[in-house]
């Protein structure tokens, strides 16, 4: 009420102009986040793409980011460090996509093994807790059950329906908060995956299939797993299946 006096009806503003007001008020309530920011803005104005708007700016604030850091570094600076030693015992999961090239924008499903770097990847239709239990039920079928399960905070990997299969089936989950001190080890991995599936589908005609996605995803699950790694010289193929379940010294 104070930058914008007594209003009745929330005032339309141009698209140009709501970036400005935004940084102002966002100053002058001591920096809320962007669900709170929204709602107390959207008391007064309105602007097309106002929400999406509202939660680019504050994720990119300095000064949130500044404090969100000090906040959780007590939290997550000692916390989250296990050591694995054998293959497919700490596992990480995360999201690719979703690709609006091809009908329904599908996504892939991505686990990481911590100790050796294997990417083992499915293709789901969309990103719910239904969809995330039925494709991490394939992977682990086909690749083996890990003892710990870590992600980001996803809320369809920390959904009660989520938790409570990986609970039943004797997987530890492990949740990295947001805005953590370290970027997740496998988000860099992640990253390339979804780099090359995009490049790939750049080079098949339009629509897309599901089934040109799936060879995309294939094919840059299969370049990640046989690439050596620059400090040993090993693949995480050879690291995942030449000894069995006893990995190559490094």
């Amino acid at each position: 009420d104070t930058l914008f006096g007594k209003t009745t009806d929330p005032i339309v503003l141009p698209s140009r102009a709501a970036k400005p007001l935004w940084s102002r008020a966002h100053n002058l309530m001591c920096h809320p986040g962007s669900g709170s920011c929204y709602r107390r803005l959207s008391r007064h104005v309105i602007w097309h793409r106002m929400s999406r708007d509202i939660r680019t700016w504050t994720r990119a604030c300095v000064i949130c980011l500044k404090a969100r850091r000090e906040r959780q570094a007590k939290d997550t600076a000692n916390k989250f460090r296990v050591k694995s030693l054998t293959p497919w015992q700490l596992v990480a999961i995360d999201y690719c996509g979703p690709y609006g090239q091809v009908q329904g924008r599908p996504s892939c499903l991505v686990a990481t093994c911590a100790a050796t770097n294997y990417v083992a990847t499915v293709t789901v239709p969309d990103q719910t807790a239904k969809s995330f239990i039925h494709a991490a039920t394939l992977l682990f079928n086909a690749n083996g059950y890990p003892s710990i399960l870590t992600f980001d905070s996803d809320r369809t990997f920390l959904s009660a329906e989520a938790l409570s299969f990986l609970s039943a089936v004797g997987i530890q989950a492990l949740c990295l908060p947001g805005y953590a001190v370290r970027v997740a080890w496998w988000e860099r991995s992640h990253q390339l995956l979804h780099s090359c599936v995009r490049a790939a589908l750049l080079d098949e005609p339009t629509p897309i299939k599901m089934q040109q996605l799936e060879a995309a995803i294939s094919t840059a699950t299969l370049a990640a797993n046989e690439t050596p790694r620059p400090q040993t010289k090993i693949s995480p193929n050879q690291m995942m299946k030449a000894n069995g379940f006893h990995m190559q010294p490094i």
